[in-house]
């Protein structure tokens, strides 16, 4: 079932994403064609926005609120406040989510699926390569220096 917001949401929802990282490289028009493609969700304190283990395809830019990324030991992966996104790689490569994502607070997010983020890619430059600098740098500090080549 096809799922879209009325003009007047998709102008409050502009400013917002003019906000994100991801999105910075865009003007107006364009950012009215990624509030078109969203979907808005909202989750209580304490809500599981993401659960570890389900099958992800969406992406989340939290427009309000704040919520944590914990690993299986409960430890604290990452914390997100509003312009923050979160679950980018199950949107560009479906999986199995790593991680549980809980609302700290009331949270508002704009949802992205896989097709809407691969049109978004497709059709708005500087959103491919923001994608890029951004999972680069998750990967970077997710991971131990690489290892050199030898011979």
């Amino acid at each position: 079932e096809a799922f879209v917001l009325d003009p007047a949401v998709i102008d409050q929802l502009i400013p917002h994403l003019r906000q994100v990282g991801l999105f910075s490289r865009c003007d107006d028009y364009q950012l009215g064609i990624v509030a078109r493609a969203c979907e808005l969700r909202s989750a209580a304190a304490g809500d599981t926005v993401i659960a570890r283990g389900e099958q992800g395809s969406e992406m989340f830019v939290l427009l309000s609120g704040s919520a944590a990324a914990t690993d299986p030991d409960g430890t604290t992966r990452a914390t997100f406040g509003p312009g923050d996104v979160f679950g980018e790689l199950a949107a560009l490569l479906p999986a199995e989510r790593t991680s549980d994502v809980r609302a700290d607070s009331d949270v508002v997010a704009a949802v992205l699926g896989t097709n809407e983020v691969y049109l978004l890619v497709d059709t708005i430059p500087g959103v491919a390569r923001k994608m890029l600098e951004g999972l680069a740098g998750s990967l970077r500090g997710a991971t131990a220096p690489w290892p050199v080549a030898k011979g």
